[in-house]
């Protein structure tokens, strides 16, 4: 599959508001990463051909900004999707704590599941119902994530 110049409109536009949205701007951005402003709004200005973000900078600015609507979209571009992962310090649980969870976050999948089949009874699905859906479904993976990120703090532990 190739993209088409006019498919990366939607992330030379998440590029510019994330520069341009955030609180002070290019500015303040831009002092925050070391970077003029001027340089700055020129990497995001799809009017400059000549001056492009690099990959590192798109972190580096969605690290400041917490924004991340550039990740978002490139992913989209690529046919996949972002999840954060839940932000839990899983280090301090219990495995009798993590099971529990665990089993919290399979009867949670129940209700998800159950959300979708009453969507589907009167064969009409309504947006706030796909909202819902994708809510829980975004929800659902994210615990999902949390749990891998357990089983890596536990491969890293000193084994008995």
């Amino acid at each position: 599959m190739t993209l088409e110049i006019s498919e990366f409109k939607g992330l030379e536009q998440a590029k510019h508001a994330t520069v341009h949205q955030y609180r002070g701007g290019a500015v303040a951005l831009g002092k925050s990463l070391g970077v003029h402003k001027s340089t700055l709004s020129n990497k995001v200005n799809v009017n400059m051909p000549n001056h492009k973000l690099s990959l590192n900078e798109s972190i580096r600015i969605q690290q400041v900004t917490k924004h991340y609507a550039i990740l978002h979209e490139t992913a989209r571009l690529l046919d996949h999707v972002c999840l954060p992962i839940q932000d839990v310090d899983l280090q301090d649980i219990s495995d009798l704590d993590l099971v529990d969870s665990w089993s919290k976050w399979h009867a949670q999948i129940g209700v998800t599941v159950q959300t979708m089949r009453d969507s589907l009874e009167d064969k009409i699905i309504t947006d706030d119902e796909v909202r819902a859906i994708e809510r829980d479904m975004h929800r659902e993976i994210a615990c999902g994530m949390a749990l891998v990120e357990r089983f890596k703090v536990m491969s890293q532990r000193p084994r008995k």
